[in-house]
């Protein structure tokens, strides 16, 4: 009896282990547009021109300074060769930041929208960053 007791509690612990998570239809489709954001073309040359940048110019200035007259100023910092390249690589991240951005700020605006509608905005974002990162990551 104790056995069949033990294996009972087993079997319905793994059940709510296994179950998936019912959202609302709203939020579904928040999860959907994040997932194919993050796994969109756009998105991927937006993180690897962010690299690049950040490699080859680990101590950018703030977007608020001018940035060529920051690199006149300070190319030996950085690992660019020449102040034509690092404008280049500023050049090519605004670009891809600025297509990115587009996509990104609607569906931000929208999680920011259910975020405050939950009442425990705190709540929201931990359950929907770690679904989130289960849908993308799993």
């Amino acid at each position: 009896m104790k056995r069949l007791t033990t294996l009972m509690i087993f079997l319905f612990s793994l059940q709510g282990i296994t179950q998936e998570k019912e959202f609302s239809p709203e939020l579904e489709n928040l999860f959907n547009d994040y997932t194919a954001f993050y796994s969109s073309l756009e998105y991927k040359e937006y993180r690897r021109a962010s690299d690049e940048f950040g490699k080859k110019i680990p101590n950018a200035p703030s977007p608020l300074v001018d940035f060529e007259e920051w690199i006149k100023a300070h190319i030996k910092e950085t690992n660019c060769k020449t102040i034509e390249e690092a404008l280049k690589l500023k050049l090519d991240m605004d670009k891809v930041r600025k297509i990115q951005s587009k996509k990104s700020h609607p569906i931000q605006k929208r999680r920011l929208e259910l975020r405050e509608k939950s009442g425990n905005e705190d709540e929201f974002d931990e359950m929907f960053f770690n679904e989130l990162d289960k849908r993308i990551f799993s």
